[in-house]
């Protein structure tokens, strides 16, 4: 990767609650209050419970998770065009270069850049600490 990125600071949260806004929070949400979540369960616990020997907890878990995926991924994928400029335009800011800069990088690294920022440690240390307030 030929992007350096900087450290995260305080100026870098409200972008990033804008792309995540964006990106579907609400929807996210809806899956708990629109009973997908119950019902993901239920369905794997049901197959659970019927097929017995044949099917084990770990299997049910497995199901629950891949169906959270693919309801998450949907929504995902189905918002993330509406906040692309501003996802080129934080990471460009990140890396100290224009935005339009970014949008013309081949794919293997713009998905490089996306995965340095996800392991940021600041980006791992701010999350610890506003989940405290989700307790």
């Amino acid at each position: 990767m030929k992007y350096e990125m900087r450290t995260l600071n305080a100026t870098d949260i409200f972008p990033m609650l804008d792309i995540i806004s964006k990106i579907g929070l609400r929807n996210i949400k809806s899956l708990v209050n629109d009973g997908t979540i119950e019902t993901i369960v239920a369905t794997a616990k049901a197959d659970e419970d019927s097929n017995g020997a044949n099917k084990t907890k770990r299997d049910a878990l497995e199901r629950v998770g891949i169906s959270l995926f693919l309801e998450l991924g949907d929504i995902v994928c189905g918002n993330i065009m509406k906040c692309q400029d501003e996802i080129f335009n934080f990471l460009a800011a990140l890396c100290n270069v224009d935005g339009e800069e970014i949008k013309t990088i081949g794919m293997d690294e713009f998905a490089e850049l996306i995965i340095t920022f996800l392991k940021k440690d600041e980006l791992g240390d701010f999350m610890r600490v506003v989940s405290k307030f989700l307790k």
